[in-house]
């Protein structure tokens, strides 16, 4: 399903919001083979491999806005002086982005005489496979349970799946937003001074967890998959 609400732009608000909500089935994640695709564990079974894609995303929302104060030469408030001068042309924008996390692709030491390039742990029933993401901590807990799995016997397929159903990394939650200022000289010359920052809100996403069960840190995170907020500062002139 795909949803859009957009609002042109009047009395100086523009908006446009998309929503999706989808789900990406597959056994071939890439046509390009491993180097974007999980190893299959029999080339001639492909049916082993129909799981959740690596990049399913079953919902994401986007949202962008620009928004001109009513200030100012032609606007409702203050359309002289001094005063119209330093605060008219102020405008603010942003781009937000909000998205579920994707599957879990995990693994275990290839011990299958195929000439293949991989292997899955054997899942066991009623375990939970994934640790709850509220109150993380990355320094005392791990996102994935061991004890949800076992390591096959020599020569025996895993029973797991590569792509995990019931687990996925952590969601995509980011804002960037930004301040402008127009310095009008003549109609059609001016000076633009923007502010804007890149993860406005300083949210840490988490990145993925270790994934082969033989690792000993198996299910721990060790790094951040986004980049921590920053801002710049640009001046244009028009003329």
């Amino acid at each position: 399903m795909q949803a859009k609400l957009e609002k042109r732009i009047s009395k100086g608000l523009w908006l446009l919001a998309s929503y999706s909500w989808s789900k990406t089935i597959t056994d071939a994640n890439s046509t390009l083979g491993s180097f974007f695709s999980p190893s299959a564990r029999d080339n001639y079974n492909r049916s082993l491999e129909k799981a959740l894609a690596v990049y399913d995303v079953p919902a994401r929302l986007v949202v962008a806005f620009n928004y001109e104060l009513p200030i100012g030469q032609g606007k409702a408030i203050l359309t002289s002086g001094i005063a119209s001068k330093l605060l008219g042309g102020w405008q603010v924008n942003g781009v937000m982005s909000y998205q579920s996390g994707v599957p879990i692709q995990i693994s275990a030491n290839n011990t299958l005489p195929l000439f293949n390039g991989g292997n899955t742990p054997n899942s066991l029933p009623g375990q939970k496979v994934e640790n709850p993401f509220s109150g993380f901590d990355p320094a005392t807990n791990r996102l994935l349970n061991a004890s949800a799995f076992t390591i096959p016997a020599t020569g025996q397929y895993g029973s797991s799946a590569q792509i995990l159903p019931s687990a996925r990394n952590f969601p995509v939650y980011n804002e960037d937003l930004g301040v402008m200022k127009k310095f009008f000289i003549r109609e059609r010359m001016y000076f633009e001074l923007r502010f804007e920052m890149f993860n406005a809100f300083n949210r840490v996403v988490f990145g993925g967890p270790a994934t082969n069960i033989n690792n000993a840190n198996f299910g721990q995170i060790t790094s951040q998959s986004n980049a921590p907020r920053n801002g710049q500062i640009a001046g244009k002139f028009y003329f």
